[in-house]
């Protein structure tokens, strides 16, 4: 919490811990951060994804044994930085075969299991898209859509880094 405070003034802290109380501070710290310090936005977006995280958590894992099976999305360990590395690999993924809910259900169980394994002074997630063996058939932006909306609602201020290897000719400017 001590690395975030420069993002946010004491006031708007106190005026979000006064409305959740029990909240934990980084969690509040990262939601207040996600709104820029404005406490009419950060309290909404609290509040909303208190709602979600009673409605979807825990994510057990009978509702998500088939993509597990699948292994396109594991942790492995911590970055260079030490911060916890999810790998979702492409060439697993064929979006035709997927259920798309419980796919993005997966990458919230090994969200919160890689939560869970982070130092205590690291609160950020690495993640590590691997398109090697990957093709345009294994493109699946409804998947990457839909999973950006719940990191972006729930998981503010999660992301370390997004690593794409091998980023091929698409990725390359001239």
């Amino acid at each position: 919490i001590q690395s975030l405070r420069s993002k946010f003034t004491n006031e708007a802290f106190l005026a979000m811990k006064k409305e959740f109380p029990d909240g934990a501070d980084e969690s509040i710290a990262r939601f207040l951060i996600a709104r820029n310090g404005d406490i009419s936005k950060a309290i909404p977006f609290l509040q909303a994804s208190i709602i979600w995280r009673s409605e979807n958590l825990p994510v057990k894992t009978n509702e998500i044994v088939n993509e597990l099976k699948k292994g396109k999305v594991y942790l492995h360990g911590q970055d260079k930085n030490e911060h916890a590395l999810i790998v979702y690999r492409g060439k697993l993924n064929f979006p035709k075969e997927r259920d798309i809910v419980e796919m993005v259900k997966m990458c919230i169980w090994w969200m919160e299991a890689a939560i869970a394994a982070l130092p205590e002074d690291r609160s950020q997630i690495s993640f590590l898209f691997d398109r090697t063996g990957s093709s345009s058939t294994n493109m699946d932006v409804d998947f990457v859509k839909a999973l950006a909306k719940v990191m972006q609602d729930n998981y503010p201020e999660r992301l370390h880094k997004i690593i794409l290897h091998p980023v091929g000719v698409l990725f390359y400017t001239g």
